[in-house]
């Protein structure tokens, strides 16, 4: 929802806030017009927590189509992801399912 780019506007502050670029909508659904409607290529794109909910075959669209919209030779996409913790090779992966103990699916 449009709340959280708010609270993002607010945390950066108006004049920071004013050299960004915030998009609400489902990376499953990002096209290559949604990222050239930006404007300028960016310096930078973060995405987090998101990727881990797609199927493969949309998480590979969606950075092909973002790092489409970087500006070339020096644009930079981070990509950051929950690392569960634990100390056992099988507490190191854990997924979200529909209903999930964790809820957030």
């Amino acid at each position: 929802d449009e709340g959280w780019s708010k609270r993002s506007r607010a945390y950066l502050g108006r004049k920071r806030a004013a050299r960004c670029c915030f998009t609400n909508r489902r990376l499953d659904d990002l096209t290559t017009q949604d990222v050239r409607g930006w404007g300028e290529p960016a310096d930078l794109m973060w995405v987090q927590w998101t990727l881990q909910y797609l199927i493969d075959t949309d998480v590979i669209s969606c950075l092909r189509i973002l790092s489409g919209g970087l500006r070339q030779g020096s644009g930079i996409l981070v990509v950051k992801e929950n690392r569960p913790f634990g100390t056992q090779r099988e507490d190191r992966f854990v997924m979200d399912v529909p209903g999930g103990e964790h809820g957030r699916y």
